[in-house]
């Protein structure tokens, strides 16, 4: 069979996965190794498709024929060497890695990811695995993320959790990722697990559930997820937040605004670490779709998250008023509201999705231009909304896309120090800007900002062995 047609049956592969018929397009991709063994592009493909079936044995083998017949081909290398990290064995990367920086001395990203893969090789012989308990009422998805970063590194993670299973809320996590699932009815059954662990994991909201694992014989972290009291300055709020911080061992914030806010206002001391509000490595898109805007001229912004009706996350006017000055606005809600997509069906350029997995997610919103992250500011929660650096962020960076997002201190703080995005005032600012982003989008590869737990995972560890080194 002639190479073209080796091209075109590799094409519909793609193609078949795409639409998600992974089924029949391992087969094709198949059929391409049997016909012509060293035919490069459809080992590629089929290495991506098993990986996101997290077939991870099945994908690095066909990424290793992959680089057999290309040794140097750059994508391929990366894509086998973060996948080794799912099958316990990170040698063979590490001998391809420093093999290709031989040749490609100034290629920064390569050299980081060969130092990231050797300290994991080192950390998985040396470190000591933790027993961990995860306490959260309802269990979030920085949770689930943790705990899968955790798990990577040969830690057990069991959830206890209250109200509702994290299943229910995130359709798609596999709870595989913890060692054990557990319904909490009562504070009582955190005393009565801990026992069995090395440490103890609270994450707010709320504070209430640090507050009851004070009682605990284990060394205790909280995590505070948001600011509670910025929000709610409740007298019961504010002293559940006090306690919390201040008597648990060590504490765990998403952004240094926090930490600074808290250890000032409760006169706080003692260790901390800053853990942001991440991905999951293995969510990192693989591949791209083509700009949505190549297509029909326009603009398309994209927006992946909590939304609602009413309160600070009642988006409907600012996306009214980015359609009318010529945005198409794509919304990718964490939870289905068909309340909410009842209202959004009346909207010319406003298209509302059901939820898809982040690995999916990260890998559509590809084809959109500019990711926002808008806010209702008001002089009640800009306190709050200063505070906050939302997972949205690096999602949109590992998707390739700059940043547009309402005024808040955190953001713009941090577009000074990295110029990745811009904050936008109203929608005719935006619009007006629009060419700032494209050019943002051109000139860097965005996706070298997308943090992953599973590289930032060391600092948690290291404050869990330091606690427990203390007792």
């Amino acid at each position: 069979m002639s190479e073209i047609d080796l091209n075109l049956l590799n094409r519909m592969g793609k193609d078949l996965a795409a639409a998600g018929d992974t089924e029949n397009a391992i087969s094709v991709l198949r059929a391409v190794n049997a016909l012509d063994s060293n035919f490069f592009k459809s080992r590629f493909n089929l290495g991506v498709i098993l990986f996101h079936l997290k077939k991870y044995k099945e994908s690095i083998s066909e990424y290793r024929k992959a680089l057999q017949i290309n040794p140097s081909d750059r994508n391929t290398l990366i894509n086998f060497s973060y996948t080794s990290e799912f099958t316990g064995d990170v040698n063979e990367a590490i001998e391809y890695l420093r093999t290709f920086i031989i040749q490609n001395k100034d290629d920064l990203e390569v050299k980081n990811l060969l130092s990231y893969i050797e300290s994991k090789k080192v950390l998985e012989n040396d470190v000591r695995k933790l027993k961990i308990l995860f306490i959260q009422s309802p269990p979030c998805i920085r949770n689930y993320k943790m705990a899968k970063a955790l798990k990577s590194r040969g830690h057990k993670v069991t959830l206890l959790y209250g109200l509702t299973a994290i299943d229910q809320i995130y359709k798609w996590v596999d709870l595989s990722v913890y060692n054990e699932v557990i319904k909490m009815n009562s504070f009582n059954a955190i005393w009565h697990l801990s026992r069995g662990f090395d440490i103890i994991h609270c994450h707010n909201e709320p504070d209430s559930t640090t507050i009851a694992a004070l009682g605990c014989k284990v060394p205790l972290v909280h995590d505070t997820h948001d600011i509670i009291s910025l929000r709610d300055r409740s007298t019961q709020t504010v002293f559940n937040e006090m306690v919390a911080n201040r008597g648990a061992d060590a504490r765990v914030y998403t952004n240094g605004y926090q930490k600074e806010y808290i250890y000032n206002a409760y006169n706080v001391d003692g260790p901390y670490e800053i853990i942001g509000n991440y991905i999951s490595k293995d969510d990192l898109p693989l591949e791209k779709n083509d700009k949505l805007s190549a297509i029909d001229g326009k603009f398309h912004l994209v927006y992946q998250g909590s939304i609602s009706n009413k309160n600070q996350r009642d988006f409907q006017n600012i996306f009214d008023n980015l359609i009318k000055v010529g945005f198409v606005v794509h919304v990718h809600p964490e939870v289905y509201n068909e309340e909410v997509a009842k209202t959004y069906r009346t909207i010319d350029g406003l298209f509302y999705y059901h939820p898809i997995p982040a690995k999916d997610l990260m890998e559509t919103m590809t084809k959109y231009d500019a990711g926002i992250i808008p806010w209702n500011v008001t002089e009640n929660n800009r306190s709050f909304l200063d505070t906050t650096v939302a997972m949205k962020l690096y999602e949109y960076y590992a998707s390739g896309l700059p940043v547009a997002t309402s005024p808040a201190r955190s953001y713009e703080e941090y577009f000074s120090l990295h110029q990745n995005g811009i904050i936008f005032n109203n929608a005719e600012e935006l619009w007006n800007r629009r060419k700032e982003l494209e050019e943002i989008r051109l000139r860097k590869n965005l996706k070298n900002y997308a943090k992953c737990y599973e590289d930032e995972i060391p600092k948690l560890e290291k404050l869990y062995y330091d606690l427990i080194s203390e007792r």
